[in-house]
């Protein structure tokens, strides 16, 4: 596109500084507010590739594909992620915008294809949490305790549901502490396996 493409419909380009951030973007005047820390964004990206299917579902993927074919697929997706999110940074970058990446999709394709995405991407990450906290009350009930699996599902829905009320600060602080813990729960696994 063109500076004066670009005009016409109402977009500016954006300047930024050597780190990376944005200096002028119309998400100011939306009264949108930047509330987590550049800790806080990485170790929530951390945290959410490793996610609870890395400690439950891995040995599933392992036993039927061996090593060699585990580390091909995490490759090959590892590729289509990478250019998946170079893709929407640099749709970011261009048009910043207070809104999903579903309005780009509404913006250059279609209204109702940016629609029926946003309803998927909602029923997944309603599915993702179903699932996060079944493998959550499956990891914790393995051992023998008098609180069932749905007991346990309940407390920690109630203690997260809890940071996210505390607001964003609260909720950046926990996610980055438990970000933290698996990532040093890997580590740790990764050191046993090594040196048992």
């Amino acid at each position: 596109m063109k500076t004066d493409s670009l005009k016409d419909e109402g977009l500016q380009r954006t300047a930024s500084n050597g780190n990376g951030e944005v200096e002028n973007t119309t998400t100011e005047d939306a009264g949108l507010q930047r509330g987590l820390a550049g800790r806080h964004l990485m170790m929530l990206a951390i945290g959410g590739v490793i996610g609870p299917g890395y400690f439950v579902g891995m040995g599933t993927g392992l036993s039927t594909a061996g090593p060699a074919g585990l580390l091909l697929c995490f490759a090959i997706v590892g590729i289509l992620l990478w250019a998946v999110m170079q893709s929407l940074g640099e749709l970011g970058a261009f048009i910043p915008m207070s809104g999903s990446f579903t309005h780009y999709t509404s913006m250059f394709l279609d209204p109702a294809l940016g629609f029926a995405l946003g309803w998927n991407y909602w029923l997944l990450w309603a599915g993702i949490i179903i699932a996060e906290y079944n493998n959550l009350g499956l990891v914790l009930t393995y051992w023998e305790t008098p609180i069932p699996r749905w007991g346990w599902i309940m407390i920690f829905w109630g203690i997260f549901l809890a940071f996210t009320f505390l607001g964003i600060q609260s909720f950046g602080e926990a996610e980055f502490w438990l970000a933290l813990i698996k990532v040093i729960a890997i580590l740790a696994f990764f050191l046993y396996l090594v040196y048992a």
